[in-house]
């Protein structure tokens, strides 16, 4: 037997965003503030993430960090934005996931790098941060543990692969390597390939 089980609501939202510029090409500092707030929330029709449990608004700082830069290498920490496999901003509501982590990431030229440790998630329709075990239902205070990397000679061609570790919880291993040939002018036919591994540890 199917339960139909409607969600429904109307909400307004936005945020305010801050980045400085490099200090000395060394030091910069980034925040960022959440808001999603009800317009047309019937009690009985909750569950669209778009608020909060309940039909509630909801603010959040969720970025606010401090970066130092070497050789184009960047140190990250505190509250951030980060664009893993698994680990990303899930941006399809009203405010993204963001978390809070320590990061160490080489983002630009042909060999790229990020690793770093996780601690705590603000999930997309939350104004808390909670531990990364707890995110995935487990009654445990755990963290996230990664590394990656990712090769790219050229536009046309790039190799990569990440790990990821909650201790006592869950490992995660991904893959992706992608090859773009040119047809003709204006024309390429690109083919890509992903490999997935998951287990609870």
């Amino acid at each position: 037997r199917t339960i139909d089980v409607l969600s429904e609501a109307w909400a307004i939202g936005g945020s305010i965003y801050y980045r400085s510029g490099w200090l000395k090409d060394v030091f910069s500092l980034e925040a960022e503030g959440f808001t999603s707030q009800p317009l047309l929330t019937p009690d009985d029709r909750g569950g669209t993430l778009l608020l909060a449990p309940g039909q509630e608004g909801y603010s959040v700082l969720g970025i606010a960090n401090a970066k130092l830069r070497y050789k184009g290498i960047v140190l990250t920490g505190y509250r951030q934005s980060l664009g893993l496999p698994y680990v990303n901003r899930q941006d399809n509501r009203m405010t993204p996931n963001t978390f809070e982590a320590v990061t160490l990431a080489k983002e630009e030229g042909r060999l790229r790098f990020s690793t770093g440790y996780i601690w705590r998630i603000k999930r997309r329709n939350a104004d808390d941060f909670v531990n990364m075990a707890e995110a995935v239902g487990v009654a445990k205070d755990r963290g996230l543990a990664y590394a990656g990397v990712l090769w790219q000679p050229d536009e046309d061609f790039h190799i990569g692969g990440s790990l990821g570790i909650v201790p006592d919880v869950l490992a995660a291993g991904y893959a992706e390597i992608a090859r773009a040939f040119a047809l003709r002018e204006g024309l390429s036919l690109r083919l890509d390939g992903q490999f997935s591994y998951q287990q609870s540890v």
